[in-house]
């Protein structure tokens, strides 16, 4: 196995050394006769006088010949620096394998604090990539199980404490808890650094957010911020920034949020703009806190502002959960303002990306719920966000009747009241602000969520009253067996046209034409033939209309045309095509031959004369048609 081991890691020197960049011959013959034991000193001292992490690596790299040389231990602690310079840089894949690459080597050796290292290290570039505790809890739990076997309390309280993230749950809350206790009594008995003791308070806090506990939450998370700020680590400052502010907006504490949101600028501005820092991805935070602090108080139209700008910064981050999750509140935040096409847009971008398949479960069924009702399934959409709010109901009720988080805190401070005491005390308060705290904590989330299928069913039915209306409106408005404008809708149009053409001082022509003989063809043919004759003359008649025409059927085979803006030779032109076309037709009706004629009545409209009197001239002047022999054109 460790031959194996050997030749994969020559391989590995060989193709770094192939790419990488030509180094100094002197300063390569100086690290060549220094002892092995100094040689990684040198690379690291070398290392740190370089102003940025391009240069770092590109500077390892040209190190892999002298590395390859080293025993695998010294190669192993190579591997971690050119991993934490290519995490640095994004190279989220390269990191992940250049921690493999250490394991494979370390694993055959004796047990070191270098190889737990390698696998903690290698469980958070699998957190960032996939957010899914089910893999990158592997490593955490061999790392876990290896650390136990070290005299090492400072890496044992590190693996205690990452190791706890993954009991997140009700099912395995107490697993978590007792983690961290036996973390706490080993930071305080070998009186541990305070970045030690504040991964412990951010742990506990994180168990308790994901169980919806998040008022003790925000406590535990102002004890880690403390701490770190105490020492200045400013990624785990910003970070703690982050978490409080999550925690303020699922209390509904604006005011607190808005702090914290101000403390998170003023690192924002101090650090960002500085040559050497490392961490480019705090602007993105910052907008992705404002939103979603716009968000969770209503105010929508902000809420898009700062989630947008978010996203206009999502390389910068290699956090790819936090983008997703940033598509998702988009989505949610268009929703509610009534913006259909934009959230449907963001939710399939987030069902797009293999993240969302981590995301909160509530979450998931909100966009899920948007793509229904993108679909035309509303009903499927209401079903769901109904769905949601009892599960949170179910869940409330495992809280409110003692269920399994009250079992498991039980029964973790009968473990600890045999380790220590102060610890039991600790646990017993916890225990006992359960209840208290729940239904606040459960109450906030549920308005959200209730609001929201509020705001869906009231989308929902404003739409179906607005298509039943077009609907009602257009049966009201068109002929039934014609498709042309029905009896009461062309009279309307007519008063309109008519009075408008009078004010423009302009002529309106209306023609009223019907089908001759008729009753002879109803009683030769059948109702049904004579109704093929009506919807045959009214396709005729429209291809004789300008846009702003009106053709309609006013009575059984008696129909009205109306010209805007028509002069008399006009409107007699007209009326003689349409006549023509009608009487030079051998129509065709379920196999039956059948020829027929239309006559027709033209009138003018004149300025003291209104609408209904001037359809009583073109229908006296039919009636002259009529008595003329049908089949021909007459003007009154």
């Amino acid at each position: 196995m460790q031959r194996v081991v050997v030749i994969i890691s020559m391989l590995c020197w060989c193709l770094l050394a192939m790419n990488a960049p030509v180094f100094a011959e002197e300063e390569q013959a100086a690290i060549k006769d220094t002892p092995q034991d100094d040689v990684i000193q040198q690379i690291i001292s070398h290392s740190a006088t370089l102003s940025d992490a391009k240069q770092r690596l590109s500077y390892l790299k040209t190190q892999a010949l002298v590395a390859q040389s080293l025993p695998l231990l010294k190669q192993a602690q190579w591997l971690h620096l050119l991993a934490i310079e290519q995490e640095a840089l994004g190279k989220l894949d390269g990191a992940a394998a250049s921690y493999t690459q250490a394991i494979h080597m370390l694993e055959p050796l004796p047990l070191s604090a270098l190889l737990v290292n390698s696998y903690l290290e290698r469980s958070y570039i699998v957190y960032l990539n996939s957010n899914d505790a089910s893999l990158y809890c592997q490593d955490r739990n061999i790392a876990l199980t290896h650390a136990r076997k070290l005299n090492d309390p400072e890496l044992l309280v590190k693996a205690l404490s990452l190791n706890a993230f993954c009991f997140n749950n009700a099912q395995n809350f107490n697993v978590g808890l007792m983690l961290l206790d036996e973390a706490l009594d080993i930071a305080r008995a070998n009186q541990l650094s305070n970045n030690r003791q504040a991964m412990i308070y951010n742990a506990s806090a994180t168990l308790y957010r994901d169980n919806g506990l998040h008022r003790r939450a925000l406590t535990f998370y102002k004890q880690a911020f403390e701490l770190w700020q105490q020492v200045d680590d400013t990624q785990d400052m910003f970070n703690m920034l982050h978490n409080l502010i999550g925690e303020s907006v699922n209390l509904s504490l604006w005011q607190e949020a808005d702090g914290y949101l101000a403390q998170m600028k003023t690192l924002v501005v101090e650090k960002s703009n500085l040559k050497d820092f490392k961490f480019k991805d705090f602007e993105f935070f910052y907008q992705y806190n404002l939103g979603q602090r716009w968000l969770y108080s209503y105010d929508f139209i902000e809420a898009i502002v700062h989630l947008k700008q978010a996203i206009a910064l999502e390389n910068s981050t290699s956090e790819a959960y936090f983008v997703h999750t940033s598509y998702a509140f988009l989505a949610i935040a268009y929703l509610q303002l009534g913006d259909k096409k934009q959230a449907i847009h963001w939710a399939k971008r987030f069902n797009d990306v293999s993240q969302g398949a981590h995301s909160k479960k509530d979450l998931q069924m909100a966009i899920e719920a948007i793509g229904l009702l993108g679909e035309g399934k509303t009903i499927d959409a209401v079903n769901l966000l109904l769905k949601t709010i009892n599960d949170e109901r179910t869940k409330f009720a495992d809280f409110i009747n003692n269920g399994i988080i009250y079992s498991a805190l039980e029964h973790n401070s009968k473990v600890a009241e045999h380790q220590n005491r102060l610890l039991e005390n600790q646990l017993e308060i916890k225990r006992l602000a359960l209840n208290a705290q729940h239904d606040e904590q459960q109450i906030t989330r549920l308005t959200l969520w209730l609001t929201l299928l509020l705001v869906l069913v009231l989308l929902s039915l404003m739409a179906f009253l607005y298509q039943s209306r077009r609907h009602f409106k257009h049966r009201s408005q068109t002929d039934y067996l014609t498709g042309i404008a029905s009896r009461s809708y062309t009279m309307e149009e007519g008063e309109t046209l008519h009075s408008h053409s009078r004010k423009q001082g302009q002529t309106l022509a209306v023609i009223m034409f019907d089908i001759d003989n008729f009753k002879r063809i109803n009683d030769s043919h059948g109702h049904d033939i004579g109704d093929m004759a009506i919807r045959a003359v009214a396709q005729r008649a429209k291809h004789f209309l300008k846009q702003q025409d009106i053709l309609g059927r006013v009575g059984g085979e008696e129909f009205l045309l109306i010209l805007p803006n028509s002069q008399k030779q006009d409107a007699i032109l007209i009326a003689e095509r349409l006549r023509a076309s009608i009487d030079d037709k051998i129509f065709n009706f379920k196999g039956i031959e059948l020829r027929f004629s239309i006559s027709v009545g033209v009138a003018l409209s004149h300025p003291e004369q209104s609408f209904n009197n001037q359809v009583k001239s073109a229908d006296l002047a039919l009636y002259q048609a009529k008595n003329a022999g049908r089949n021909c054109v007459s003007f009154c």
